[in-house]
């Protein structure tokens, strides 16, 4: 797998060296390399530098493979359609939800690991929303991590009511960051 195969795929390698792997025909490049060269045989082979699953952050298992979108319910076909449409790649897997800055790219629990349709719904718009702050968006200032928390949790609801989607009542800021961002 190469590093962009790997950031599609919301993982990255984990500080380990890549393999060099020749893929091009060495015949044709060793006749390009004495063409190139002055009559030299010094190839110029093609190379990609791949890594083994073992050396991600996030190893692809079964469970990280997408869900069949058919088979959910409306509200997290719809949700993850909103984050693909986004052009921010969409990962399933693991037991945290999180925007990653390094890959650009939302992971989030597979939906049977939710207790309720709209939890998924919820925490997809809450992860997409955080991704929108990146600096090739609106480059928010996320200094201040409470503040960051109240504006991406605000902008989902915002989303659910613009699209229509039941999210659960719960506020998903904790009461304690609202009364940091107060004092500011």
């Amino acid at each position: 797998m190469t590093f962009k195969q790997a950031k599609d795929l919301c993982t990255h390698p984990q500080g380990r060296k890549a393999t060099p792997w020749n893929f091009g025909n060495s015949t044709k490049a060793r006749e390009e390399g004495e063409r190139h060269n002055g009559g030299e045989n010094h190839p110029r082979e093609p190379y990609l530098y791949v890594f083994n699953e073992e050396q991600l952050a996030d190893p692809l298992t079964e469970a990280a493979k997408p869900p069949v979108l058919e088979a959910q319910p409306e509200p997290v076909q719809f949700v993850a359609r909103l984050i693909e449409a986004s052009g921010i790649p969409l990962s399933w897997g693991g037991d945290k939800a999180y925007y990653r800055p390094s890959t650009d790219g939302i992971r989030l629990p597979r939906p049977e690991q939710f207790h309720e349709v709209s939890e998924i719904a919820a925490t997809g718009l809450h992860e997409l929303i955080h991704a929108t702050g990146a600096p090739s968006r609106l480059n928010r200032d996320k200094s201040d991590r409470a503040r960051e928390e109240v504006v991406v949790e605000a902008g989902a609801w915002l989303a659910a009511m613009r699209f229509g989607l039941l999210l659960p009542r719960k506020l998903g800021v904790p009461p304690h960051w609202m009364g940091f961002t107060a004092q500011r």
